[in-house]
């Protein structure tokens, strides 16, 4: 633990033992019955509300998981996609070049 931590609890319990014995018990309001259910009441609700919070947000994620997943295999798809273009308009590129060759050459046997 570190030394101003050390020091802040040193000084908290200090403080504590000196005031007075008053001042260290609950107020009114946590020493009525009332008071005390009171404030448990807005701690469940305010612990359902986060529960519900994290049941939400947990399905997000998973959603968020799904999509990425579907996005990602459509990406690899494309990708190949575009390699195998890229490979075709290389072949048409050559086989346009052949067919020009080939016109050369049959111009030249009509020729002769």
């Amino acid at each position: 633990m570190s030394q101003q931590s050390k020091e802040r609890s040193e000084s908290f319990r200090r403080r504590g033992s000196v005031a007075s014995p008053s001042a260290r018990s609950p107020g009114p309001a946590l020493e009525s019955e009332g008071g005390a259910q009171e404030i448990y009441k807005k701690q469940a609700a305010r612990i359902e509300e986060l529960e519900k919070e994290n049941t939400d947000l947990a399905a997000a994620k998973s959603d968020g998981a799904t999509k990425l997943s579907k996005i990602e295999e459509e990406l690899e798809t494309l990708r190949e996609g575009t390699s195998e273009l890229a490979e075709l308009r290389s072949k048409a590129a050559l086989a346009d070049e052949r067919a020009k060759e080939v016109e050369k050459m049959v111009g030249r046997t009509e020729r002769s």
